[in-house]
Formats: C-alpha cells, structure tokens, sequence
C-alpha cells in the first residue's frame, strides 16, 4: 500500500485546490485508480474551501468559499477518532471518497471552534500558532490513521508532500514505521515552514538549538530519503540543503496523459495514425470549443491565433512578461488568454490580477479568467496555440503546463527552468528565452531586476517572431507542434514517474 500525505487534491468535480500540487496529486490519484492499485491520499478537510474572488471595477476582493457539495455527497465515514494534544484533543472523522482501490481519505475536524480556528480554509497560514497546531493535529491524526485503521505493517511508504507534515516522522521511532520520504514541490520560502522552539517545548519538551526550527530541516533529516520535481529542482535543493545532498534525488514530475489529452488525440496517437493534417484538423476543433467558452466572457475572433498564460500570479512567474508584451504590442493579431489567480495574503500576486483585469477590460483581443479551475483548463491546453511559461530560473520546481499544452500539440515558449530543460528542445517542439541561473536569485532583488531586463527582451524578440511563424507559415509551425506531442509522449506520463517513485507496485 503506497500513501500520500499533501494539502491539497484538485478533482475534476470543482475541487478546491491553490496551485500545480493539487493538480499533480489528482493526477496521481487518478492514475493509481487507472491502475487499480492500493492507494490511500491524505488531506485536510476545510470547510471553507479556498479562495474565490470577485472584483470592484478593477479591484480584486476575496470571498469565503465552501468544500464543494460535488465531492461532499460523496463521500463516506471509515473511521472515527479522538486525538489528544497537550493544549487539547478533537474528534476527528475520516471520510472516503473512492475509485476503484485508490481512495483519498479528508481529514475532518469535528469540532466546531477547532475547524473554524484551525481549519478553515487552505493555506490559511495569517496565525503562525494556529498553523503549527494545525499541521501538528493533522499529523498526528494521519498516525492514528495509517497505524491503527490500516497498520504500519501493510504500508510499504508514505510520502510526504512538502515538510507542512513533518511532524509525522518526528513523532514515531524509525524501526516502527515506514518508510517515510519527503518530496520537495518548491524553493520557495513559503514551502518551508518555520515555527518558535517554544511551541516545540511546549508540546514535546524539546530543546531546539535553534530560535526558529524550520520543518524542512526535520523532514530532511529524519526522513529515508528526498525527491526533488525535476533535475533543475535537485541541482537547487542540493545547494539549499547541502548537508543532505546524499539523500536527494529527483523524479520529474508527470501528467496523467487520459486526463489532460484531447480524447480524439489521444485515440489517433494510441492508434498510430496521428498526421499532420488530423493533428490540423483536431486542433481546429478544439480551438472552436475554447473559443465558445471564451465567448461567455468576451467575443474573440476564432481565426487569430490564441496565446495562453495561466497559472498562479505570484511574481516569481513573472506575469509581467506577458503583460508588458501586450501593453507594447496591442495591434497584433493575437488573442490573449490569462488565467490564474493569487492567495489573498500575497500584495503582489493581488497587483498583477488587478492589472490583468485591467487589460482585459482594455483590449479587444485579451480576456483575463480569474477562476482558473481544472476543467477549463483543459479548454486551454487543447484549443490554444501558443503557451507562456515564465518563471524566473530557479523559482520553478518542475512546472507542468508544458506537458499539458506539448500532448495537445500547443507548444511552449519558455524561460530555462523546471522541466522545460528537460523537454523543450530550442526551435523544435518549442523555444526558450533568457539565462538559466545556477544560483537562487531572489525576486525584488537588484539582480533579479537585472536578469529580469535581460529576459524580456529575449522574451518579446523570441515571442514575435514565434507568432510572425504562426502567421507566415503555419505548415511549419503545425510540423514543431507534431514534434511536441511524439516527443514528450510517453515522458510525461503519470507511468513514468509513478515507476520511478515506486517501481513495479505502480504496475
């Protein structure tokens, strides 16, 4: 039995979920169910969902949103629980939602004042007490869970997503779990939690060296071993936690293909009898139908060509890139799609959605979809023509919106980062721009500014002339997004990272 412990899983069935984590960990579910394998998920229950948004003229304000009622009605109580704390103990409910032997377990909190205080929404992280004993109760909860419902002895690992659960490990005696390994999802500080040695002294009567003990460094010591997303990943992980270089590995990450791909894509590539001119005639198709959803927010031309940006607006992606292009080329014959949204703490991440509303209330040819979600998604990836991947080089641990756009044959321009390294080959089956940086810059900084300059304008010269080809000679462009889908299948598949996480049980 392999188990996952994340904090986010995001279904198909309006799911909640903030970033690419949920999304990988559906695609992992989901292909682990494809399988029919014995795979368990474990992830918080939060009432209040995570973060919708609204807007006044230009301005984006958050709303409360709720657990969707989809998945709700489906799920079923396995197991019931009281788990004590020092400060205090909650009754805690496990509820199944299920396909096939591959299941996901949430994790309630059936206290009233506790879910509302600990529990509310996701990535709720305003409190930094309350956010330690959050991770500390979910935690302990997922322990009576795996070794009193399920037993340790028929668990062959557990994997922790990102060191929010570290306290798993630091609770239970080596020869009595598990294996236990971290998987490393960002660099980003915000990734590594760290909290007083007080509270640490307060719950456990440990004596922490250090004023402020960062979870990571517990996970990664204590842990068997340490995956990083990509190559890019564990060559930057390496360099953050040099004294566990002996520990990390990387497994790119991947997608599952039946999920994401277009179905009569899918089928012809199956088949062998994928061509230039049905991949032509598909995506003509597809671009149809993204265009009459587009429609429901802005009439769009359906002969220009549809260039995507669509992820969270935090400012090491860099959504600037695409915007600054935009403000500097408004007469192009393009139609620009931008999606994403920002948590409601992150100024800057609220800054760029205000601008994007901004320019989709100002150009004819851009519409901005703040409540990006998986199924929409999956419009885009499929009917756009071009997507726009931008982080600064580093920042990205793996990214996948290139596997999604590639298998659609939606090619991707890129910066040197994540997976595109080891996918995109310059000029082929998609481009790159700017520098790959071997050392952690960060964002704001002096430099970061100075490589941003750099970039862009590689950036707006590669990008022009990208669409100059689109227009000029669609043949070719056609032939580099062939290229993108016979040579990214089968890399990016959800198979071949499962084989390497967990060998012949992902088969």
């Amino acid at each position: 039995m392999i188990v996952s412990v994340t904090n986010e899983v995001a279904l198909d069935e309006d799911s909640i979920f903030a970033g690419g984590l949920g999304v990988l960990e559906a695609d992992k579910f989901y292909a682990m169910a494809r399988k029919n394998l014995d795979y368990i998920v474990l992830t918080p229950y939060y009432p209040k969902g995570y973060v919708k948004y609204d807007f006044v003229n230009s301005d984006p304000f958050a709303k409360e949103d709720v657990f969707p009622s989809t998945i709700d009605e489906k799920l079923s109580k396995i197991y019931e629980a009281n788990v004590k704390l020092k400060k205090f103990s909650s009754e805690i409910g496990f509820f199944e939602y299920r396909i096939n032997k591959a299941r996901i377990v949430f994790v309630k909190i059936l206290n009233p004042e506790l879910s509302e205080k600990l529990f509310s929404r996701l990535y709720d992280h305003s409190h930094s007490v309350n956010m330690f004993y959050r991770y500390l109760l979910f935690s302990k909860a997922c322990i009576e869970f795996l070794e009193k419902h399920l037993g340790f002895s028929n668990i062959d690992v557990i994997d922790l997503q990102e060191s929010f659960f570290a306290f798993i490990p630091l609770l239970l005696e080596k020869e009595n779990r598990p294996r236990i390994r971290l998987i490393l999802h960002t660099p980003v500080p915000w990734g590594h939690p760290s909290f007083s040695r007080g509270l640490f002294h307060e719950e456990f009567n440990f004596e922490f060296i250090e004023h402020d003990v960062n979870l990571t460094s517990i996970a990664a010591a204590i842990c068997d071993e340490i995956i990083t997303v990509s190559k890019k990943h564990e060559e930057v992980s390496k360099n953050m936690l040099p004294h566990f270089r002996h520990k990390i590995r990387s497994v790119t990450n991947g997608i599952e293909i039946p999920r994401w791909m277009h179905a009569e894509l899918y089928d012809r590539y199956r088949s062998g009898i994928l061509d230039l001119k049905s991949l032509g005639e598909i995506k003509s198709n597809a671009k149809l139908t993204l265009i009459e959803h587009l429609n429901k927010y802005k009439r769009l031309d359906k002969d220009k060509m549809i260039i995507i940006w669509a992820r969270r607006t935090v400012t090491y992606k860099r959504p600037y890139f695409i915007m600054n292009f935009i403000e500097e080329n408004e007469d192009l014959n393009v139609n620009f799609v931008l999606a994403g949204k920002s948590d409601p703490r992150d100024g800057e991440g609220l800054s760029n959605m205000k601008r994007m509303k901004e320019f989709s209330d100002r150009y004819s040819n851009v519409v901005y979809v703040w409540s990006y979600e998986p199924k929409f998604a999956k419009l885009l990836f499929q009917g756009s023509d071009l997507n726009v991947f931008t982080p600064l080089s580093g920042w990205e641990a793996c990214g996948t919106s290139m596997m999604k756009a590639g298998i659609n044959g939606t090619p991707t321009i890129s910066s040197r980062d994540g997976a595109s390294l080891e996918l995109i080959k310059d000029g082929y089956n998609g481009w790159f721009f700017g520098k790959e940086l071997k050392e952690l810059i960060y964002p704001g900084s002096q430099r970061a500014w100075e490589i941003d300059s750099e970039d862009y304008l590689d950036f707006k010269s590669k990008l022009l002339s990208i669409i100059n080809l689109w227009e000029s000679d669609r043949d070719r462009f056609l032939e580099i997004s062939f290229n993108a889908i016979n040579s990214f299948m089968p890399f990016v598949s959800c198979d071949r990272m499962l084989k390497e996480y967990y060998g012949d049980k992902a088969f």
